[in-house]
């Protein structure tokens, strides 16, 4: 046997791996004990495709309930179509938005299939969370030079808002309730902190009633 890629094989039946796609003639030579031999060709005779392979990415990467949909984008290469799964729902395209109702992280898998049946899939997560968007920084100069003067968080869609600093010992050293008021690296009676790291405690409760709480560290530089 001789597969039109190079390689051949002897035996009455045969088998054989393609390593790259395209179409390949066989050609079956027989011989008998008399030293007679046939040859036989036919051209075309086996076509290979290339393997599908699974591709994806969403937007944005932390999706928010009440928010924008996630997107779904397709990468994926070499495929007839695509299909996701996410919890017990099936997305027919390659491209497509979705919407979530419960907070959680999610396994989002592409299945992609070729022309010949064969099929490659891969799976992403993505976390979904209640409708409160929010930023804390993670370090502030006080340096009375216009920018960054304060340590803030930002969010939107805040119902109540409580921020407390602490020292590296844990002795509290400024809180508000006021989600437009920042820290400016100082004490509640006005005296100016050293750079270092210092510590908060975020506690929230979004527009939905959800409450969130972070505790994290801060670098206040100067």
């Amino acid at each position: 046997w001789s597969f039109g890629d190079g390689n051949s094989e002897q035996g009455a039946n045969a088998e054989h791996t393609y390593l790259q796609s395209g179409y390949f003639g066989v050609t079956l030579t027989a011989s008998n004990e008399f030293g007679c031999t046939s040859t036989e060709t036919q051209a075309n005779l086996i076509q290979v495709l290339e393997q599908p392979v699974a591709g994806f990415r969403t937007t944005p990467e932390t999706v928010f309930i009440g928010g924008e949909a996630m997107e779904i984008v397709s990468f994926a290469e070499n495929a007839q179509f695509a299909y996701y799964v996410i919890e017990n729902d099936t997305i027919l395209g390659y491209t497509n938005s979705y919407t979530f109702t419960e907070e959680g992280v999610y396994e989002i898998t592409q299945v992609v299939v070729n022309a010949a049946g064969c099929s490659d899939s891969i799976s992403h997560s993505v976390v979904v969370e209640y409708g409160t968007e929010y930023y804390i920084p993670s370090a502030f100069t006080p340096n009375n030079d216009g920018h960054n003067e304060v340590f803030k968080v930002v969010g939107e869609n805040i119902r109540r808002f409580s921020l407390t600093i602490f020292d590296r010992w844990g002795a509290e050293i400024f809180h508000t309730q006021d989600v437009n008021e920042g820290w400016d690296g100082k004490t509640e009676n006005d005296e100016v902190l050293p750079p270092g790291v210092y510590v908060y405690r975020l506690e929230m409760r979004s527009n939905t009633n959800r409450d969130i709480v972070k505790n994290g560290q801060i670098t206040l530089l100067r």
